[in-house]
């Protein structure tokens, strides 16, 4: 049952204002004034609580901001969370540290949502929706990865990965990451 999803957002580029160039990202991400455009989306076409923090850029976030997320989560037993991709597996480790017996999605994006359909975000926050209920407890990251085909075609493979495992960011060619590998 969708209705008992809680929907955190924070900010980070899945909820930023467009890039111009998404291959250059600017150093922090700018959040729109007026609106939120993970919960606009979503509004749309679910039933579900929300909870918008103060939006933030990772690279800003600390333990007091990670607190606060926790402390919001309160009854829900299914929750996503949006978050910037910088300081996401920080933000991800906090949360599973505390051991919380609920099944929790930490979604980013490398291309703002309102960059529209080249966002990943689309594919991260389809993809959770649909297997958040399907999901054991514990505290996951989503998040898309690319690869080419044998037609040297750019092909979507949104992954879901435990924080039961240890992971590191692996960069790409033009320096932003986009998946996790097994880490030390």
């Amino acid at each position: 049952m969708l209705s008992d999803i809680l929907i955190i957002t924070t900010g980070g580029t899945i909820g930023a204002l467009p890039y111009q160039d998404p291959i250059n990202p600017p150093k922090f991400a700018i959040m729109p004034q007026d609106k939120n455009l993970v919960l606009d989306w979503i509004n749309s076409n679910y039933n579900f609580s929300s909870i918008s923090l103060p939006p933030k850029d990772s690279k800003d976030i600390d333990n007091n901001y990670r607190q606060k997320i926790v402390e919001n989560i309160g009854d829900f037993s299914k929750v996503i969370i949006t978050h910037g991709t910088d300081t996401i597996l920080e933000t991800g480790k906090y949360i599973h540290e505390l051991s919380l017996d609920k099944t929790i999605f930490l979604v980013g994006s490398m291309t703002p949502l309102s960059n529209g359909e080249e966002s990943d975000g689309w594919l991260n926050l389809s993809f959770s929706i649909n297997k958040l209920s399907e999901t054991s407890t514990g505290v996951y990251i989503v998040l898309t990865e690319w690869t080419q085909n044998n037609q040297f075609e750019l092909v979507a493979n949104t992954r879901l990965y435990p924080l039961t495992q240890k992971w590191k960011k692996v960069y790409v060619e033009d320096g932003r990451y986009n998946q996790l590998q097994p880490g030390l």
